[in-house]
């Protein structure tokens, strides 16, 4: 029987990144402080950045607590898919070495 585990690892982690970034959100909803964001932007780095300054530069009108949002979201669905994509490889390769 072959063994699940490098089928389950890859969502493993993307699991726990992604709970790490809903902590990291849930962190500026219930804080006061100004920094609150810096959790959040820092786990989804350099997407969140690059992302928002695109929404800044089209020239919308969008708030920066909007476009920062947005850059949050964006830039923690690439790094999920990137953790993923990486945690599968090594999955496989180890998988394949077993064999």
């Amino acid at each position: 029987m072959a063994d699940p585990t490098p089928r389950r690892a890859p969502v493993i982690a993307v699991l726990v990144y992604l709970a790490l970034v809903v902590v990291a959100v849930l962190l500026i909803l219930v804080s006061d402080d100004s920094l609150s964001g810096v959790f959040a932007v820092i786990l989804t780095l350099p997407w969140s950045v690059a992302v928002t300054s695109v929404v800044d530069a089209a020239g919308t009108d969008v708030d920066g607590a909007v476009s920062g949002t947005i850059g949050v979201v964006v830039g923690a669905a690439v790094n999920a898919a990137i953790i993923y994509a990486v945690a599968r490889l090594v999955a496989r390769r180890r998988a394949a070495r077993r064999a």
